[in-house]
């Protein structure tokens, strides 16, 4: 069924470097919903299996990242080239997606790090690639299907993206297609591409188009060039691997802060690789002494849009437990709030907590974008932004100089 992707209002002004719309968004005859809108990641999901709340968790749309490697790790080689390799990746999106089968939208990526993809041009294998995740993503899959297939970006050449975006259209005639784009590739190609992608906007054949997030501030004429010829189309953009935090800024929530850049769907960076506890060595060969888990535990806070310390919220918050345990709508994580010092010997009480900061931050993430939207529709972005105080320093003309 076809994505109907309507923009309601959009809000810009020359005054402050800040951008946004709304858009209304539906498929066949199913509900609509409204973005700015977040969706929900790999790491994201395992979080939500593991703390039920009592309240679902229920989000609009999910949002999959496969990161393959030239590593052991999902491994682009063994994808391509092995039946176990291509049936691993396969069980591990049919896994997912089951856990999803209800949801307004979802969308698999299988994307390859940049090492992936140098490997797929240096052994000529780019074409396989292509066919092999088409036919995982229309063809092999188990229990639902998908009416958004993806296009990974593989930074080939604009002559070589036309050509591979023509062919998925034939391929999959009955589905949306979502090419992905890297803002961080050459000005040049980024602009070739969007235009081609543009005439395909009157068409109907392109409702939707993801974009890997880069760094703002060093792509910013790429961001640019999207909005401006995008921004009141009616394409539905998604910006998917946006880091969490934007370091440099007072730590403001990296989704939060994008969608005043570009962006209808965000989600979250996917890690390309397992999480390991790896000890890192100082220069002298000593391993370096873990950060206590007050410092190293972060949390989502909805009131400046920030990603702080367990630390800061307990000086800021003296009933951050209740906060917590309210917000979640569970109260057997109780016991590993009061106790969360124990955690610093003990990896499954650091994966509990861990889990509990995903799903605080994404109940308390997705009811700050419909507040959001609300501002958004009355044109009155600046009133939101200058509201949360990191958010307003960030796209303040002072603090342009700074971070931009």
């Amino acid at each position: 069924m076809k994505l109907v992707v309507k923009p309601r209002n959009i809000d810009e002004t020359d005054s402050y470097v800040y951008r946004a719309r709304t858009t209304k968004l539906k498929i066949g005859s199913s509900k609509s919903i409204i973005t700015p809108i977040r969706a929900i990641s790999n790491s994201e999901l395992n979080a939500k299996q593991q703390i039920p709340t009592i309240k679902p968790l229920e989000p609009e749309i999910g949002g999959l990242i496969f990161k393959l490697t030239t590593s052991s790790f999902r491994n682009i080689d063994s994808f391509i080239n092995t039946n176990e390799g291509y049936k691993k990746i396969l069980r591990s999106v049919n896994t997912k997606l089951l856990q999803m089968q209800h949801y307004f939208l979802n969308y698999v990526v299988l994307q390859p790090t940049i090492g992936a993809i140098q490997w797929l041009k240096d052994t000529k294998s780019v074409d396989a690639f292509i066919r092999m995740q088409l036919a995982l993503q229309i063809t092999d899959l188990d229990f639902v299907s998908l009416d958004v297939i993806t296009i990974p970006w593989l930074n080939l050449s604009s002559k070589e993206f036309i050509e591979t975006h023509k062919m998925c259209l034939k391929y999959s005639a009955d589905k949306e297609i979502m090419p992905i784009l890297d803002p961080s590739c050459d000005e040049e190609k980024f602009l070739e591409i969007l235009r081609y992608l543009d005439t395909y906007d009157e068409t109907g054949d392109l409702n939707i188009l993801g974009i890997l997030y880069k760094p703002v501030k060093s792509y910013r004429a790429n961001y640019d060039r999207l909005w401006k010829i995008f921004h009141e189309k009616n394409v539905c953009i998604v910006l998917m691997d946006v880091e969490r935090t934007i370091m440099q800024s007072k730590n403001v929530s990296g989704l939060h802060h994008s969608e005043f850049v570009v962006g209808d769907v965000l989600s979250l960076f996917v890690s390309p690789s397992r999480p390991v506890d790896k000890k890192e060595k100082t220069e002298t060969g000593t391993e370096k002494q873990e950060p206590p888990i007050e410092n190293k535990l972060k949390f989502f806070s909805k009131n400046d849009l920030n990603i702080i310390t367990l630390n800061k919220l307990k000086k800021n918050n003296k009933l951050w437990i209740d906060e917590i345990i309210e917000s979640v709508g569970n109260k057997s994580i109780e016991n590993a709030l009061l106790n969360y010092n124990e955690a610093e010997t003990d990896k499954k009480k650091r994966e509990i907590l861990n889990y509990i900061t995903k799903v605080h931050e994404f109940k308390n993430s997705c009811d700050e974008f419909v507040n959001s939207q609300k501002y958004i529709n009355q044109g009155d972005s600046l009133s939101y932004i200058q509201e949360k105080k990191t958010l307003g320093d960030l796209f303040s003309q002072t603090s342009l100089k700074k971070f931009f």
